[in-house]
């Protein structure tokens, strides 16, 4: 046997070990009935690239890869309807994924707010409000809780889990001379005042440091009327929502 024969062979020996010891890339392959089996803990590690099941239609199921929401998009995972429709997923922003959940129609019905990192997004949920005991019921006007008080005095007050970042809010008012201002709070902070009819989206204070997702908190209404005439008001919108 010549020496070249020899050198060739032992190249052909040692790149088969380096190929056992090292592991080598598979640029592609296929596992037919009898399936995989890893065992002694081993481990299968996707570098880079994506799991994804497919259904027998060629349909995808589920992946683990890439998954977009919000405009963004992060490692994370998805699992679809058999339609192919997304069910529910984590992905979107890498610095704040969101954990979101579909309905057929692909709307997001459920999911977590991902902007400020506590509590949910969706569903919005409605806050309680009755009339306070300071409230006082007049013979003409709305049959709405009035005061003619011209120093803010509480006409609602609820209890409620605080479960998102911001509450809507919009306030109907009347009155039979002066202006009707109003203040919202929770606990003891204010977090709008306005004049006569509002509405806007404001911002939980202390949300996940002092207020966290669950804990109930005391909301409340204040009014007054500028010049001590009557001041009627209702609660025409409140309730929980998204970042």
């Amino acid at each position: 046997m010549h020496q070249g024969d020899i050198d060739y062979r032992f190249k052909q020996l040692e790149s088969k070990v380096n190929d056992r010891l090292s592991g080598r890339t598979l640029q592609a392959a296929s596992i037919g009935s009898g399936g995989l089996t890893v065992k002694d803990g081993g481990k299968i590690t996707v570098d880079g690239g994506e799991l994804v099941l497919l259904a027998e239609d060629g349909t995808t199921v589920a992946k683990l890869g890439m998954v977009s929401f919000g405009g963004e998009s992060t490692a994370g995972w998805q699992f679809n309807y058999p339609t192919g429709g997304r069910a529910f997923i984590m992905g979107g922003s890498a610095a704040s994924p969101a954990i979101v959940f579909y309905d057929l129609a692909g709307n997001y019905v459920m999911s977590t707010d991902a902007e400020s990192g506590y509590g949910i997004a969706r569903p919005y949920i409605p806050y309680r409000m009755v009339a306070s005991s300071d409230s006082q019921v007049a013979t003409t006007g709305p049959f709405w809780p009035s005061t003619n008080s011209s120093t803010f005095v509480e006409l609602f007050h609820g209890f409620s889990p605080i479960q998102h970042p911001k509450i809507s809010f919009a306030m109907g008012t009347a009155a039979s001379g002066g202006a009707t201002e109003w203040q919202l709070l929770i606990d003891s902070t204010t977090i709008a005042t306005g004049t006569g009819n509002a509405s806007g989206a404001y911002s939980i204070p202390g949300w996940g440091t002092t207020i966290s997702p669950m804990s109930e908190h005391n909301i409340k209404i204040m009014v007054r009327n500028t010049t001590g005439s009557r001041s009627w008001a209702q609660v025409d919108e409140c309730y929980g929502r998204e970042s």
